[in-house]
């Protein structure tokens, strides 16, 4: 008993000075919960893909006031970054609504759509009719009086010559090419040009060119005595010197792009473009001249 009595009245050496050892116990518990509430993940979830080189390099999670402060700063950062850029997005709207008030900005904007609008309708004709000339104009009399000279024709390319009808009198009028680069010239000495003539005849036979059976073409101009052969061609025309046949024409519009293509054409262009510019920069000057000053407010 005696042994008892001095082992319960020996001071407990894990009990803090005025604590009895169930106040004790308590403190603990409630230092373990408060603990408890700061405690963070020892990994920071990572998607399936990084879980390989997660298990090589590790590190431990930061103690939690570093983790408050680093939320905290990351805040304060992202709140004057948001800020910044509303003021940076403010400043760069008002410099687009004042750049497209410029009078050379909207001639610039509208000579940008006119050239994107025409070649546009430039490669969306050449994918409708397949081919790579869709409108050509007369330069020559020869098809006189069914095509003259400035006439705009339309061309539709050919898919099965089988089908190209020929005849003296009303047999399709087809476009084709004198030469093409790695086969004959049928018009010796001359670089290559488009004719547009009536197909009168057609035969099929072997071509040594392409090493199979095509389509050659008789042609003759309507204001011609003579077919081409023999007279401006050396031979008939094979089916691969074809741009297509003609679907339809349109009288003196041919003329505008016959006289751009003349010297005097191009010189007529160049002015005409200088005294667009010259007109646009005195109606910009005389309209900043006619706004009223803008008065300062007491």
């Amino acid at each position: 008993m005696s042994q008892m009595r001095s082992r319960n009245s020996q001071p407990h050496e894990d009990l803090e000075d005025g604590w009895t050892p169930r106040q004790s116990g308590q403190k603990n518990a409630a230092r373990n919960r408060s603990l408890q509430l700061f405690k963070l993940p020892q990994t920071i979830p990572r998607r399936p893909q990084q879980e390989k080189d997660l298990n090589k390099n590790t590190s431990p999670a930061p103690s939690p006031p570093f983790y408050f402060l680093t939320l905290t700063s990351a805040k304060f950062l992202i709140t004057c970054s948001n800020s910044c850029q509303g003021e940076t997005r403010m400043s760069n709207g008002s410099k687009v609504k004042k750049l497209l008030k410029n009078e050379w900005v909207k001639t610039g904007i509208m000579l940008a759509i006119v050239i994107i609008a025409f070649f546009s309708f430039w490669y969306g004709i050449r994918i409708a009719l397949a081919t790579e000339d869709p409108l050509l104009a007369v330069a020559s009399g020869s098809m006189e009086p069914t095509l003259n000279v400035g006439d705009l024709i339309v061309i539709h390319g050919i898919s099965d010559f089988s089908q190209v009808y020929t005849h003296p009198g009303n047999g399709d009028i087809i476009v084709f090419h004198t030469y093409v680069p790695g086969y004959k010239n049928l018009m010796p000495g001359k670089p290559d040009e488009l004719i547009v003539h009536r197909a009168i005849d057609k035969e099929l036979k072997n071509d040594s060119y392409v090493g199979r059976e095509v389509w050659y073409f008789t042609t003759k101009g309507d204001a011609n005595d003579v077919p081409d052969p023999g007279h401006i061609l050396t031979d008939p025309v094979p089916e691969y010197y074809v741009v297509g046949k003609v679907v339809g024409s349109a009288p003196y519009v041919g003329n505008i792009p016959l006289f751009i293509r003349t010297p005097t054409g191009i010189v007529t262009v160049v002015i005409l473009i200088i005294l667009v510019l010259l007109i646009e920069m005195t109606y910009s000057s005389l309209k900043e001249k006619r706004k009223p000053p803008i008065e300062a407010q007491s």
